[in-house]
């Protein structure tokens, strides 16, 4: 098939762009500051768009604090994470380049790199199912509280 060899060929020639030994460090970094968990402005602007995660600290037992999960997994796989979920046709192009940066990356440095998508996947999924959650408990609380009077 033409365009599985043309696609292929081009995630190949990405890829090497990718992760060549000059451009790994730019494309490829990933993670924030473990102390201060923030939201980048981008993230801000575009609705929280790399997802958020509430995470139990070891320090604090029980406490849970909001981590930037698109900061912590890093642009390039926030950019993968959010083709995947909004672009479904073109899912195997982008499961394609994600195995292909996690098996060129440089493993040092920038190990991990399938590992990080799905997490922040994952996230963005229970991120995205809290909200739903929220908004359907907020609707049903509001059909209860304007039942008309007299009807019980």
């Amino acid at each position: 098939r033409p365009i599985a060899r043309a696609v292929g060929h081009n995630v190949s020639d990405l890829v090497e762009v990718l992760c060549g030994p000059t451009n790994a460090s730019t494309f490829l970094k990933f993670g924030g500051e473990a102390s201060a968990p923030v939201k980048s402005e981008e993230t801000q602007e575009n609705g929280g768009e790399g997802g958020t995660a509430m995470e139990e600290t070891e320090g604090d037992a029980g406490k849970a604090k909001e981590v930037d999960a698109g900061a912590e997994a890093g642009g390039l796989a926030t950019l993968l994470v959010s083709c995947a979920y909004s672009l479904p046709l073109q899912t195997p192009s982008v499961s394609a380049l994600t195995l292909g940066v996690e098996s060129r990356a440089p493993r040092e440095t920038h190990g991990g790199f399938a590992g990080r998508c799905v997490t922040l996947a994952s996230r963005t999924l229970g991120r995205d199912l809290d909200m739903a959650l929220e908004c359907a408990a907020s609707n049903e609380s509001d059909k209860a509280g304007s039942a008309p009077a007299g009807k019980d």
